[in-house]
């Protein structure tokens, strides 16, 4: 099943005292690029929701804001140390500079204002709370991305199924192609011959040059690429990646198709071989 690359939660969840507000946005990119937004110094959680984040999504731009509360305003402690502010004041006073006269941010001096997740949340079973409510949140996110996902896989068989008609009558007109050069090519040996300006040129000189433009080799690996390109929409994994190169695989063989051909209606069929293939690469590059 497809997923796509764009998606938005917003949840609120609750225990006892204890709210946790979610949010999640997913954004394109080529790979797994994550922000995250703790409100609290948590370096727990927020190592927990990095590691959440990898296991659930597996590529584009992930923006993670986790905002806890506890209605006893119990969230946080803060720990002055004075002898460091102090020693501010008398530096600042040594200097002649009023405290009354001047703003200082203390929390933007290291070490002077320490601010700490309290303890009464730091034990498991709120831990494990706040760690099953991103669970919650990331398996929304991914509910989301993969209706998205399903809508666009829709387009992509159509797509991938005109592709695979044009290859199917790209391959009945290619003994036609064959054919038509061979008799070319023998009249054009044959009045050689009467002008007696034949030279070095032989039946198995022609054949060569067959083979050269022969592409029954291009159309079996268009067909193996395609057979490869459905497989990947029974897989459960992320694979929008393995089916961009599928695509892109498919377009080189339709271009070396388009190189050799001799029929023009063989030509058609690859330059619409490739015009589909470009606009599966567009659907492609929001698929995760």
């Amino acid at each position: 099943m497809l997923r796509s690359m764009t998606g938005f939660v917003q949840e609120r969840y609750r225990k006892d005292n204890l709210v946790i507000f979610l949010t999640i946005k997913s954004f394109n990119s080529r790979a797994l690029d994550i922000y995250l937004k703790v409100n609290l110094p948590y370096a727990e959680v927020e190592k927990k929701t990095l590691q959440l984040i990898r296991e659930f999504i597996k590529r584009g731009r992930i923006e993670c804001f986790v905002n806890i509360f506890s209605q006893k305003n119990e969230q946080v402690e803060i720990i002055l140390n004075k002898p460091a502010i102090k020693k501010v004041a008398d530096e600042l006073k040594d200097a002649g500079v009023e405290m009354n006269s001047l703003f200082i941010n203390l929390s933007e001096i290291p070490g002077v204002i320490n601010i700490n997740p309290s303890q009464s949340l730091l034990v498991n079973d709120i831990l494990s709370f706040i760690e099953n409510s991103i669970k919650k949140g990331l398996r929304k996110l991914i509910r989301e991305k993969e209706k998205e996902g399903k809508e666009m896989e829709k387009e992509i068989m159509r797509m991938i199924g005109n592709v695979e008609r044009l290859t199917e009558k790209i391959e009945g007109r290619g003994g036609y192609q064959i054919n038509k050069i061979k008799s070319k090519m023998k009249k054009t040996l044959r009045l050689l011959k009467n002008l007696e300006k034949v030279g070095k040129i032989t039946e198995e000189g022609i054949f060569t040059i067959l083979r050269k433009i022969d592409i029954t080799e291009e159309i079996v690996r268009i067909k193996t690429h395609i057979k490869e390109f459905k497989k990947c929409l029974e897989k459960e994994e992320p694979v929008g990646k393995k089916m961009e190169f599928l695509a892109l695989e498919i377009q080189r063989e339709a271009t070396s198709i388009l190189s050799k051909s001799e029929d023009e209606k063989i030509s058609t069929f690859a330059v619409q071989i490739k015009d589909f293939i470009e606009k599966i690469k567009e659907q492609l590059r929001n698929i995760e």
